[in-house]
């Protein structure tokens, strides 16, 4: 008998809609099945197209019934008849139509089926119609966009991008390809056995930038109200984080990890800095205390030597 299984589970399967009924319950479904219906309208439409193409660049020809031979219909082929038949006794049929209808079909199927795929998520200012609108206005119609998304990525991250990153990393940490972890992540349990728990997953990617930059938009807001109340009352600054306000939003604006300083280092800068201020506060009274001393002394010698100078006369 052989007792074994994995630590970490080994597979991802994400979904990117989920069904709300009964009949198909947790399965889920990708935005290809929802644009089905479009696909094959776009796909008929462009097959008419083919068709409606060769008929006009090689139209039907209309022969009389007392035409002997066999049509040559190549370019630049010649066809000889009697003339007692008349000189318009072949000719093209007129196929007719609006091609112009049927790209018009073919563009709003197109974008029909672009947008169930959100293709025009990072093309807002392609539009020349976008140029004229503020950047808040462009703001709020990303953030309109971005919340359509927003289920389906989050369940994506959940169920395929972090099971796949936690897997990577268990394979990395069981074959000794990492560093000692630091003391501090390392959690004991029991029997002396340490552990280590899973890291913390934060994804820099574009969209998951612009989804993370809503909510710091938010923040914003909150902040710049803040600001107005604390010049009639300061302390309302105190419940805001800012530490972890600046932090945040170094990280979710993409900004390179070297150039953000750990908080660790950060609280041991600010723990300096207040010993330097101690220090020299701690200066500046000594010498405010030596001036008045040096002070105390100088009007001492002076009634001194007033007093010499009274007893000499």
């Amino acid at each position: 008998m052989r007792e074994s299984g994995f630590d970490t589970f080994p597979f991802a399967v994400g979904r990117w809609l989920k069904w709300n009924n009964q009949i198909y319950g947790p399965w889920g479904y990708g935005p290809g099945f929802a644009a089905l219906p479009e696909m094959r309208q776009l796909n008929y439409l462009a097959k008419m197209m083919d068709i409606y193409a060769g008929k006009v660049v090689f139209p039907p020809l209309l022969v009389p019934n007392t035409y002997e031979g066999q049509l040559d219909t190549s370019m630049k082929a010649i066809n000889y008849y009697s003339p007692e038949l008349g000189a318009d006794s072949i000719a093209p049929m007129n196929v007719g139509g609006s091609i112009e209808v049927a790209l018009n079909r073919i563009d709003n199927r197109r974008r029909a089926l672009q947008s169930k795929f959100h293709t025009d998520l990072w093309q807002m200012l392609a539009n020349r119609s976008d140029i004229q609108k503020t950047a808040t206005e462009v703001q709020e119609l990303l953030n309109e966009k971005v919340d359509i998304l927003t289920p389906a990525f989050d369940r994506d991250n959940v169920e395929t991008i972090e099971p796949i990153l936690l897997r990577a990393f268990d394979l990395c940490a069981t074959a000794g390809m990492l560093p000692q972890p630091p003391e501090s992540a390392i959690t004991y349990v029991e029997n002396n056995v340490a552990e280590v728990p899973n890291p913390r997953i934060v994804l820099t990617g574009r969209l998951a930038l612009a989804l993370r930059n809503m909510r710091n938009a938010t923040a914003d807001r909150q902040l710049q109200r803040l600001l107005q109340l604390a010049q009639f009352d300061p302390s309302v600054m105190d419940n805001f984080d800012l530490d972890a306000y600046a932090q945040d939003t170094s990280y979710d604006q993409g900004v390179p990890t070297q150039y953000v300083i750990d908080p660790e280092q950060r609280d041991e800068m600010r723990e300096f800095r207040a010993q330097q201020q101690q220090a020299q506060q701690a200066m500046a009274m000594g010498n405010e205390t030596m001036k008045a001393m040096g002070q105390q002394n100088v009007g001492r010698l002076m009634d001194e030597s007033a007093g010499e100078m009274g007893g000499m006369e």
